[in-house]
């Protein structure tokens, strides 16, 4: 959940910060928020690997 708002907030940013006349800034706002949304869920399961007590 967390990790999907701060996609959504990188995404948000980037498009805001885009020039006017490009047209290939939404692709490549969703392919940022791909990216970060995935790693920070990737490194949520490692922090709940680490609480329930799994050595990763």
């Amino acid at each position: 959940m967390i990790s999907k708002i701060i996609a959504n907030i990188v995404r948000r940013n980037i498009l805001k910060s885009a020039p006017e006349g490009s047209k290939h800034i939404d692709k490549v706002g969703k392919l940022i928020h791909d990216i970060v949304f995935y790693v920070l869920v990737i490194f949520s399961f490692f922090i709940g690997f680490e609480v329930v007590g799994f050595n990763v």
